[in-house]
């Protein structure tokens, strides 16, 4: 705390509280809230909230270590409310990790929680449980097969937690709202290389099998800590008419798209897409066609496309729209620059034919050709790293390094934070410093 700012001859009158205020009198009440109001104490350390400020409806808590703001709870703040699980982003939550959701429970990556006895679970019984090669009831004693619990969804046991292991059941085509999670790698579904399948579950093609390996054609369909892989001929995931939400999953190795999606409304976090768009010149690894809204974060897209590719690994079409904020997206492939300079330069990186798109905080670097693309009322990218080198870790790994440029990890403070939801890919909370990195790493 700094010493009082001395006024001579100063006697303000203390709104609603009828007493003269003067600096002699304040600097031995320095914590007198109506001596700070009047200017006549200057302090270090943050303000305690006006007793009047935290009653409006979700602001609950005040904080003081910012300033004496309002918010809903406090990271670790002994004062926040009962079962409150309280994120990076200020807001209660069911759970941030599956110990609280109770014993045998399982919280989601949109933080609630299934199963267990945790605040917000459902009852145990509410899972249906498979296993590869499973052939019972879909019990937790007695798991079943990925299919035969898709069968078996309902609207009050609509959540199918998957044993590790692969499952060799594709094509599998998904209707109606459910939840397929798989397991949790670590404390709150920290990052995975995507080439390691250990602990993860793994759905690819039946043995022969053509077509998608996932298709959803209906509902609300969130596919939660999830490898889809190796389509024979086709995408890993296809989506028409429904919403889709994918949440720390790998989507790889398919020929086509890692995802095509048309007319869905999309929610992808924390996810890697690699080694997608390996034939013909039009497959990426994201393709959204008159998708409304997308929220597309904090994901690494990297290893997609081939040296004939034109249309980026990341494309949005039609009238998309939404946010595409906080990714990583790069060492994609392309073809190379064409022979005739007014012909269209193909696109490693990101394509952008919708203007309601909101693309930034990202870095879009090292890719084939170009980088980021758009055509005439496209979206253009804003306040992201674009070309360049930001010093990934790897062709295979977009995590930052300590020598990471400007403003990949430093004097980055135009990013909107609150877009960032909290936490990166690794789930290290954002921001570790004053404002939140570009891309999906927080580094700093």
């Amino acid at each position: 705390m700094r010493a009082p700012t001395w006024m001579l001859a100063v006697a303000l009158l203390a709104a609603g509280c009828d007493k003269q205020l003067n600096a002699a009198w304040c600097a031995d009440h320095r914590d007198d809230q109506d001596c700070i109001n009047a200017g006549l104490v200057q302090v270090d350390a943050s303000l305690p909230c006006p007793a009047q400020a935290c009653t409006m409806p979700g602001e609950l808590v005040c904080d003081t270590g910012r300033g004496g703001i309002c918010v809903q709870c406090v990271p670790g703040g002994t004062d926040n409310p009962p079962n409150c699980h309280c994120g990076t982003d200020d807001a209660c939550h069911d759970c941030l990790v599956d110990t609280d959701c109770g014993a045998g429970g399982l919280c989601l990556p949109d933080y609630t929680c299934v199963g267990g006895s945790g605040s917000g679970s459902s009852a145990p019984d509410n899972l249906l449980h498979a296993t590869p090669g499973g052939t019972g009831d879909c019990s937790a004693t007695s798991k079943c097969s990925l299919t035969t619990a898709i069968g078996m969804v309902t609207t009050t046991r609509h959540v199918i937690e998957l044993d590790a292991g692969t499952y060799a059941e594709g094509p599998i085509t998904i209707g109606q709202s459910m939840v397929l999670i798989g397991p949790s790698f670590g404390s709150g579904h920290q990052y995975q290389d995507p080439e390691d399948t250990t602990g993860r579950a793994v759905i690819t093609p039946a043995s022969g099998a053509s077509g998608p390996v996932v298709t959803v054609t209906g509902g609300t369909v969130a596919l939660f800590e999830l490898t889809v892989a190796s389509s024979k001929d086709a995408s890993g995931i296809k989506c028409s008419g429904a919403t889709l939400e994918i949440y720390h999953d790998v989507i790889r190795d398919n020929p086509q798209e890692g995802l095509t999606a048309s007319g869905c409304p999309l929610t992808i976090e924390r996810s890697v897409f690699t080694k997608n768009g390996t034939t013909g010149n039009v497959y990426e690894a994201i393709f959204a066609d008159s998708c409304s809204p997308i929220a597309i974060r904090n994901n690494f897209v990297f290893g997609n496309g081939n040296n004939t590719s034109l249309k980026g690994a990341v494309h949005f079409h039609g009238t998309t729209a939404g946010d595409f904020r906080f990714n990583s997206v790069g060492f994609n492939h392309a073809a190379p620059p064409p022979k005739h300079p007014n012909d269209p330069q193909p696109v490693g990186g990101v394509l952008c034919e919708s203007g309601l798109v909101m693309a930034r905080d990202n870095i879009v670097s090292k890719n084939a050709t170009l980088d980021f693309g758009y055509t005439i009322g496209g979206c253009q990218t804003m306040n992201s790293y674009i070309g360049g080198d930001p010093h990934w870790a790897s062709s295979t790994d977009l995590h930052l390094k300590a020598d990471s440029p400007s403003p990949a990890i430093v004097n980055n403070t135009a990013s909107q934070c609150t877009y960032a939801k909290g936490y990166d890919i690794d789930f290290d909370v954002r921001p570790l410093g004053g404002v939140c990195d570009l891309g999906a790493d927080e580094a700093r």
